[in-house]
């Protein structure tokens, strides 16, 4: 597979992708979303997880640092154990 990427100054570079770049890019791009899922209902229920690593910055997410990478790391071993077992 071939993907194209833009540079800097607006030029195409084709970019080949092997099959577990492209797996990767998945599983990365569904433990995202399903980060979103937890952020989106954080949001609205106006709950913050509390973390070591915040420094107070307004923008800073609901699920931030250490605890929002256990998290991500979490959803991502699930993922890969029981869709992508011969993939790992």
């Amino acid at each position: 597979m071939c993907v194209i990427q833009k540079t800097f100054d607006g030029e195409n570079i084709p970019i080949l992708e092997t099959k577990q770049q492209k797996i990767d890019q998945e599983i990365m791009d569904l433990v995202c979303s399903i980060i979103d899922v937890f952020e989106e209902t954080l949001e609205e229920k106006n709950t913050t997880i509390q973390s070591n690593d915040r420094t107070g910055d307004p923008d800073e997410a609901r699920l931030f640092g250490t605890e929002y990478y256990t998290v991500y790391d979490e959803i991502e071993a699930i993922i890969r154990t029981k869709f992508y077992q011969e993939a790992a």
